[in-house]
């Protein structure tokens, strides 16, 4: 076991604070100064003096609000000042009318293939229901069903 005398400790210290250089690094300074130790004893001896390694939750903190990304933050909305916001955020949509009847080329939702229409036939959803089925070129769905979804209907408040 070495005895780190105040002289050994305050250069290491100043290597690691002001050079920024590392336990491995600092070793071998101190082992040119005729001290040797290995990197593990640097590391717990400056841990020990509280110059690396963990630090407690306040300091973490007050770092945290010393750096530039904190100055931009803003805390998320909690679920009363969201319920006590003046109106919706959005405009509820009517109900789109012109949903596919099955017919003879609907099927289900889990059997179509990529380029088969994904839109629910009347009254149809979830995994078990049968969607139009028609074929679909470079889309979800197919071009009578695609008027149907993409009709702007919601128009976002501001």
């Amino acid at each position: 076991m070495s005895d780190w005398n105040p002289e050994y400790l305050e250069f290491a210290r100043r290597l690691y604070t002001i050079h920024g250089l590392s336990a491995g690094q600092i070793s071998q300074k101190l082992a040119e100064l005729g001290f040797n130790v290995s990197r593990s004893a640097v590391i717990g001896k400056l841990t020990r003096a509280g110059v690396m390694g963990n630090v407690d939750a306040h300091t973490k903190r007050e770092r945290w609000r010393q750096t530039t990304a904190h100055a931009n933050h803003r805390r998320p909305a909690t679920k009363k000042a969201i319920a006590q916001r003046s109106g919706p955020l959005l405009v509820a949509a009517p109900v789109k009318t012109g949903a596919p009847k099955r017919g003879p080329n609907s099927i289900r939702f889990l059997d179509r293939s990529h380029y088969q229409c994904a839109m629910f036939c009347e009254g149809e959803e979830g995994s078990e229901g049968y969607v139009c089925g028609e074929p679909a070129v470079k889309s979800s769905w197919c071009a009578r069903c695609l008027r149907i979804v993409a009709d702007p209907v919601q128009k976002r408040v501001a």
